[in-house]
């Protein structure tokens, strides 16, 4: 799909996951391409890593028989990201790395790691950027959100590159945040009796749920 600026999904996680968080990884995938080719202003995206062997992948196929086929606009390469991109592009996406993503920058080539957050929260993506020696980025959740008690931070891979999708278009992140499912976050304005801070201190003194506050593309 040769559109805007590129982005990568780097699908080499099959060995990480289990049967389950494969295919769901797949179906995810398959929101990606379909929601990007959406967007007024899509992605050039890349799946890359892309081991058709694995069941992630033959996931995808099953989806999108036609993903494979010439005339078909979807990239899906065999060969790593670093093998078809210039390094000093690359930045890792990564929420277990300590610098924020504060601007969008249409020189750069964001990576985003296939794999499904799990329970266990390994730092696996964290662990291969800094394998290959890669720039590392995280989502600047914390500095625009403000999270419910007992709400994980986890996006899916579709959230994310519609994130992406529209930070690029607009540059503003306050934008590009609302795909955040509104059940992960609170929202103050809803709250009119308390002061922001003493929201804050009621939500951790009381771990409440706000849930429950409501009304009482090719291989190369």
């Amino acid at each position: 799909m040769k559109f805007g600026e590129k982005i990568v999904i780097d699908c080499s996680y099959d060995d990480h996951m289990n049967r389950h968080e494969a295919v769901n990884t797949a179906k995810q995938l398959g929101l990606c391409f379909a929601e990007n080719r959406m967007h007024d202003e899509p992605f050039d995206l890349h799946y890359c890593n892309a081991n058709l062997d694995k069941l992630t992948m033959q996931t995808v196929k099953r989806q999108i028989p036609t993903m494979l086929d010439p005339d078909f606009p979807m990239n899906v390469h065999r060969e790593c990201f670093t093998d078809i991109f210039p390094k000093e592009n690359l930045v890792y996406l990564t929420p277990h790395c300590r610098t924020d993503l504060l601007h969008y920058n249409p020189d750069d080539i964001y990576i985003i790691g296939g794999i499904v957050d799990k329970v266990s929260n390994e730092p696996v993506s964290l662990a291969k950027a800094k394998r290959l020696g890669l720039r590392m980025a995280r989502l600047p959740l914390d500095r625009y959100l403000t999270w419910g008690a007992g709400s994980g931070k986890s996006l899916t891979l579709n959230q994310m590159v519609n994130i992406l999708l529209d930070l690029k278009k607009t540059k503003d992140w306050n934008y590009a945040l609302r795909h955040v499912p509104k059940r992960k976050i609170v929202d103050f304005e809803k709250f009119p009796q308390f002061e922001e801070k003493k929201m804050r201190k009621r939500i951790e003194k009381l771990a409440f749920n706000p849930d429950n506050w409501a009304s009482s593309k090719k291989v190369q």
